[in-house]
């Protein structure tokens, strides 16, 4: 069940009272009607699943529109490259090792070579 826009802690753990036994999920969007509970807390009143379908949207905006900010400003990313995702770990976070891996077990035209 997907109570949605609930207005404060009180109505979270009346919903769950009312549906107990029901597997239940919060979202938990930034500048809703909902209050932003934490994990423990959603779970302590029963709550199973919990999204934040837009916060890393919206820390990935803000980066891009900060990075871009530095670039105009500086005329290059030179002193930005800690804060960057190198592809290495876009790759593993990708799981592309095991995807080649895959690729060859089953009998796949050769995989393409993983940049490093």
């Amino acid at each position: 069940m997907f109570p949605e826009a609930l207005a404060d802690e009180d109505e979270f753990a009346r919903v769950a009272g009312e549906l107990a036994g029901a597997a239940l999920m919060a979202n938990m969007t930034e500048w809703g009607k909902s209050p932003m509970l934490t994990l423990d807390e959603l779970g302590g009143l029963g709550y199973q699943l919990v999204i934040f379908p837009a916060a890393p949207m919206r820390a990935a905006q803000r980066a891009v529109v900060d990075m871009l900010q530095e670039i105009k400003a500086k005329g290059t990313q030179r002193e930005a490259l800690d804060r960057m995702f190198h592809r290495h770990e876009l790759y593993a976070t990708l799981g592309l090792d095991q995807v080649h891996a895959w690729e060859r077990e089953f009998g796949a035209a050769e995989p393409a070579e993983t940049p490093r």
